[in-house]
């Protein structure tokens, strides 16, 4: 079991993550996007216990077309048909 990856059993997900400050709340609620492999998005409650984060929860699983298709979704990003020198001049 490594640290920053997701890892599930069904609808479940837990993540061990190494990134608590001293400025993390000890229990929120977090939220987590797998960027490959399974592309789980899921919310569950965040423990914070010393450096390390503790995140478990319900995750669902998505099913991209192909790789560039599922970091989009994931990222909540698209591709536009638009130019570089056309998206320049919007400002």
């Amino acid at each position: 079991m490594g640290l920053n990856i997701v890892h599930g059993v069904g609808r479940i997900y837990w993540i061990v993550r190494d990134t608590a400050t001293s400025s993390t709340p000890k229990v929120c609620i977090g939220w987590t996007k797998e960027l490959g492999g399974h592309w789980r998005i899921g919310k569950g409650p965040q423990i914070k216990m010393g450096k390390y984060l503790l995140q478990f929860g319900f995750c669902r699983r998505q099913e991209p077309l192909n790789e560039t298709d599922g970091i989009l979704r994931a990222i909540e990003g698209r591709v536009l048909d638009t130019t570089v020198r056309e998206i320049t001049t919007w400002r």
